[in-house]
This record gives structure tokens, C-alpha cells and sequence, in this order.
């Protein structure tokens, strides 16, 4: 249970706690500040694309490239809305309490440490009885909230443990003191991944089982439990944790990368359902994270930032998007990877372009760099894998 990264001190140079002393305007004044950029972006782009709509009126070709500078215009101004303009939804106005699974490692502990350090009461739940009370006894000595949590491996959810579980335990604790109903704040976090970027026919049968069972089903199962609580509130939200890879096709992450793209299309789908009913739910997609996953033991960066920069930037998108790669660089290659890298036609481009250079083109390129390091890093997993193929294709009569 190592403790959460502090934030660099560039993100807040000055401890003053009231930042609008420090920036020397109020809340009021920002919002004018901001409708004025605003509108000065619109009419500024209003110009442009009506200056080309007045010049493409005997040109059908200056008229198309008008009429898509007009929906890029209009795309922009969107997020630029949403993400400026639109206040993110206060969880904690929802409920003092916060649910977080998966919680006793990378970035589920990040997000109780946050969510803590922000005054939410939370709920832990994890499959390590020793590692829940151990993480809920250092957020009560560091925050001062309080902390309950639950032991439930998500991975032997049968169908009998789950009707317990789903059906009786969670919602007893749920309605029970200190929690009695005020959740403000679900983070469907709990998962699991590839060992190594592996053909589909090499996942281990009990490995795939376990990967739907958790990424897929513990994500529906407990949205299903909270909703009826937070709808009938009329106030809540849902925070599920996808992956960068749920947005393209991810060779040798085949299974996982479905189950994450299930992730999304579920918080999607359930988030227009239960608008109406108060309730906002958010996806967020991120690449690598450090410390966590592929990533156990790195230094943050670029590409792979601290936990915390992607647990704070999932707050900020919350109440404003569907889904969010939650940290600015991963959404950069996102654009990348899922646009313009799966493009056919872009593909052959990059293809010819980055390998001179020793580079990586395509998400397939990339993850067929991966296995090959994999191999050379673990050659007796690899060993075992082929073996197991040759067993395999003798039993199908191929040998």
C-alpha cells in the first residue's frame, strides 16, 4: 500500500485556500471571462466559415470544404463548451459516501486516497481482507473520514455467492449505519488484464473466464446495485473504468480490449437511460498508467502519468462527457491511434513514414513490438504456450 504521489507543487504555487483571492476575480467574473472567449471564438469561426459559404456559392468544391469547416466549427465549440463552460458535477453535494472496487492497488487505491483527501466517506471493496483493513486504517490516520469496506472476490462470483452478495450483503450494508443510502459516487474500478500480450488461443481458459466475469460483470452487477438507490435520490454518479484499448482493435489484448470497449458502450447506454433520473455516468479510457498494470515499477511520464493526474482529471470530466480519457496526452493518442492510425489509407502513409525512423505505426505495429519484448523477457512462458498449441493441435488431429 505504498502512499499516493503528492501533487507537484506547480499545481498549486500558492497555498492560499481561497483561489479567487489569488487570481484576484470571483467565480462570477471567471464565468464572464470565459462566455467572452467564448464568444469571440464563435464569432471569429462564424466569420471564416461564412466568409467560405460566400465564396463557394458557384464553386461545389469550396461549398463542401465550407459546409465541413462548419461541422469541425460546431465540434469545437461543443467541447470547448463542455469542457470550459460546464461546471463538473459535484459528487459530494450526492452523498457523503463513495464506493470504490478494486481498491487495495494502483489506481482504485489512488482513487480512495482522493476521494478521501476531498472529505468523501468510503467504501471498499476488494477481494484481500488484510489489505482492506490495512488501506482503511491509514485513510482514517491520514483524512479522518470514515471507511468500511467489504471482501468480495469478484473473479468466483458464482451464481449462488452472487445473489448473496448483490442481493443481500451490499445492500444491507448499504442501507445500515453510517452509511444509511448517501452515496454519492461509484467507481467501478475492479479488473484484469493480459500477463502478456498473448493470440487469443494462448489466454488460459480459466484467465478469459475470470476477465469477463470481472471486467464485464462486476461492472454491470454493481451499477445495477446502486442505481435504483442513487434514481430514486434523483442524485448520483457512476465512474467506470475502461481502457485506451477499448477505441481500436488491439491485437494480443483481443479479450481484454473487448471487455473494455463492453465497459464503454454500457456506461454509454446507461448513462442516457438514468439522465433524466439525476444520475451522470462517465467512461474513462486511459493508456498506460504508472505504477499500475504494464507499468508496475515506472517513473511517471508523458506517456504514462502518475495515478493521480488521471483520478482528478476524471472529476473534472464528470457531469461534462460520456467518456474521457481523463489526462490531456492520452486523449492525443487516442486521436492518433483510433483515427488516423486505422484509417486504411493512413496506415500505408505512417507505415512508410515511421519505420525508417524505427518507429511504431498502427496499434497493431505497437502491440507486435510488445509480445516480441515479452518473449525475450519471459522466453519460458512463452515456451509453455507453444507446447500447450502443439497439445492442442495433436488433439485435433493436426500432429
Amino acid at each position: 500500500n505504498p502512499q499516493p504521489e503528492p501533487e507537484p507543487s506547480t499545481l498549486n504555487p500558492n497555498p492560499n485556500p481561497n483561489p479567487n483571492i489569488r487570481m484576484g476575480m470571483n467565480k462570477k467574473d471567471k464565468n464572464v471571462v470565459k462566455g467572452l472567449m467564448a464568444l469571440a471564438v464563435f464569432l471569429g469561426l462564424s466569420a471564416v466559415v461564412l466568409d467560405q459559404a460566400l465564396k463557394a456559392a458557384g464553386d461545389p468544391l469550396r461549398l463542401v470544404g465550407a459546409m465541413a469547416s462548419c461541422y469541425v466549427a460546431g465540434q469545437f465549440l461543443v467541447r470547448f463548451y463542455k469542457q470550459y463552460l460546464t461546471p463538473s458535477y459535484d459528487f459530494k453535494a450526492a452523498g457523503g459516501w463513495a464506493i470504490v472496487t478494486g481498491c487495495t492497488g494502483g489506481l482504485g487505491q489512488e482513487y480512495a486516497h482522493r476521494l478521501a483527501k476531498r472529505g468523501m466517506n468510503v467504501l471498499l471493496i476488494s477481494r484481500s481482507e488484510k489489505k482492506l483493513k490495512a488501506l482503511q486504517a491509514k485513510l482514517i490516520e491520514e483524512y479522518g473520514v470514515l471507511v468500511e469496506y467489504l471482501a468480495f472476490d469478484f473473479a468466483k462470483c458464482t451464481a449462488a455467492n452472487a445473489k448473496k452478495f448483490y442481493g443481500s450483503t451490499l445492500p444491507a450494508k448499504l442501507a445500515a449505519a453510517p452509511i444509511q443510502g448517501e452515496v454519492g459516487l461509484l467507481v467501478n474500478n475492479v479488473g484484469v488484464g493480459d500477463e502478456a500480450p498473448l493470440f487469443v488461443e494462448e489466454l488460459p481458459l480459466q484467465d478469459a473466464d475470470d476477465m469477463i466475469k470481472v471486467n464485464c460483470g462486476a461492472t454491470v452487477q454493481m451499477s445495477r446495485a446502486l442505481l435504483p438507490l442513487m434514481s430514486d435520490r434523483r442524485k448520483g454518479a457512476i465512474i467506470n473504468v475502461s481502457s485506451g484499448s477499448c477505441a481500436q482493435p488491439t491485437a494480443f489484448l483481443s479479450t481484454y480490449s473487448a471487455t473494455k470497449s463492453f465497459i464503454a458502450q454500457f456506461s454509454r447506454s446507461i448513462g442516457r437511460e438514468y439522465a433524466a433520473l439525476g444520475v451522470k455516468v462517465l467512461c474513462i479510457n486511459p493508456y498506460y498508467i504508472s505504477g499500475t498494470g504494464l507499468y508496475p515499477a515506472s517513473k511517471p511520464s508523458l506517456n504514462a502519468p502518475a495515478a493521480y493526474r488521471v483520478v482528478e482529471g476524471s472529476f473534472q470530466a464528470l457531469g461534462k462527457h460520456e467518456i474521457s480519457h481523463s489526462y490531456y496526452f492520452h486523449a492525443i493518442i487516442g486521436c492518433i491511434t483510433g483515427g488516423f492510425m486505422e484509417d486504411s489509407v493512413m496506415q500505408l502513409i505512417t507505415a512508410a513514414l515511421v519505420k525508417p525512423m524505427g518507429l511504431n505505426g498502427s496499434m497493431l505495429m505497437i502491440q507486435q513490438s510488445a509480445r516480441k519484448r515479452s518473449e525475450k523477457k519471459n522466453p519460458e512462458l512463452f515456451a509453455n504456450l507453444k507446447a500447450q498449441r502443439e497439445e492442442v493441435l495433436a488433439k485435433l488431429g493436426r500432429r
